[in-house]
């Protein structure tokens, strides 16, 4: 279930900044699910690299995601993994920040790119609301800047 900010395809590369504040309308919501989700840049191009921001506001249960994909295609069939991280979970609370996530592309020639970041789907033992549920782990992603 995806909620918050706009309901608006183009939400993460409208090039538009979420702020720090979890309620700005900008952020992008994916509650318990995973964000999977394909570019088409129109063209194939030369890729450098990709930053997805994150915000990180483990009290309000936003996490960074466990982990993250990045594949590329030419033709929107056959994709090629070019960049992937697995995140540790944290073992604590972090402080609220947004995290840029960036993943150098290998100068990949492609036209799609495919992006995939795994929720951590449940919470940590050590929050407050770990068991509850109604309360599940919440990712939240604004930009997704390729270059």
């Amino acid at each position: 279930q995806r909620r918050g900010g706009p309901l608006n395809e183009r939400a993460l590369i409208d090039l538009l900044r979420a702020s720090s504040e979890p309620f700005d309308r900008a952020w992008q919501v994916f509650d318990r699910v995973d964000l999977d989700v394909i570019l088409d840049l129109g063209q194939v191009q030369t890729l450098e690299e990709i930053t997805l921001s994150c915000f990180e506001n483990n009290d309000a249960r936003v996490f960074l995601p466990a982990s993250v994909e990045i594949s590329v295609s030419s033709d929107n069939k056959d994709y090629k993994v070019v960049a992937s991280q697995n995140l540790d979970l944290p073992e604590k609370a972090q402080p609220v920040s947004i995290k840029n996530l960036t993943y150098d592309l290998k100068k990949a020639q492609a036209r799609y790119i495919h992006i995939k970041a795994k929720n951590i789907g449940t919470l940590p033992a050590w929050h407050r609301n770990a068991g509850q549920p109604f309360a599940g782990p919440l990712m939240y992603f604004d930009e997704i800047i390729v270059r």
